[in-house]
């Protein structure tokens, strides 16, 4: 038997716990359907709570996308952190290697988040400008370094080196629907993705690597 909404403001052992699981049905509804498709009342059926306890927490809709966007945006940096923080490379292709590898292991696995990000990209632009601009630098900063250790080639601007690579990590996201309809690519398929993954990576280290002694 279905366990109706306890209705009324819950003990505040409970608050914190109940604000919690409001954000993460949020979150997980947002980022399937999209901000504009998903109403309170779905919100509130599946973390099990009434409507009244989303407008207690967080006043209104709007009030609750802010802070479903706030917690997205802080789980991801910290896995763009985790991403490109201190990679340890011994030649510009085992850089490459790696920074794939770690998108596999780290940001790849956070699709949900990714699908959220997406929708909020679509739906609200300027809302998602930090979080773009996060990654871009994070990203950025580790192009710098293959630069600095062996070289681009003349050509390569490592600023629109970085907006490429933003493009093959996260595109697949944007393109999930597309890619199921032509290749039938389903985001769960481990092959499909390490093929993409591996495609990308050779194209990446063929296309952009100068290899030279790495300096210290």
């Amino acid at each position: 038997m279905t366990q109706e909404p306890r209705r009324g403001r819950p003990p505040a052992s409970e608050q914190v716990d109940r604000r919690d699981a409001l954000l993460k049905s949020a979150i997980k509804l947002f980022a399937e359907r999209g901000f504009s498709a998903v109403d309170l009342r779905e919100i509130s059926k599946d973390a099990g709570v009434t409507v009244g306890l989303i407008r207690h927490y967080f006043d209104n809709k709007e009030g609750l996308i802010d802070e479903a966007i706030a917690n997205v945006i802080d789980q991801l940096q910290a896995v763009f952190g985790q991403v490109t923080a201190d990679i340890d490379a011994s030649s510009g292709y085992e850089f490459i290697d790696l920074l794939s590898q770690r998108h596999d292991a780290l940001l790849y696995q956070r699709y949900e988040l990714l699908q959220f990000l997406k929708h909020l990209a679509v739906e609200m632009t300027d809302k998602s400008g930090p979080i773009f601009k996060s990654y871009y630098k994070h990203l950025n900063s580790e192009v710098l370094e293959l630069q600095r250790r062996w070289g681009l080639p003349s050509k390569i601007d490592p600023s629109w080196l970085t907006f490429t690579l933003m493009f093959i990590q996260l595109g697949p996201i944007f393109l999930t629907e597309q890619m199921k309809a032509i290749m039938g690519f389903d985001k769960d398929d481990k092959a499909i993705m390490t093929t993409r993954t591996v495609t990308s990576t050779e194209i990446l280290k063929h296309g952009i690597v100068v290899e030279k002694k790495s300096e210290s």
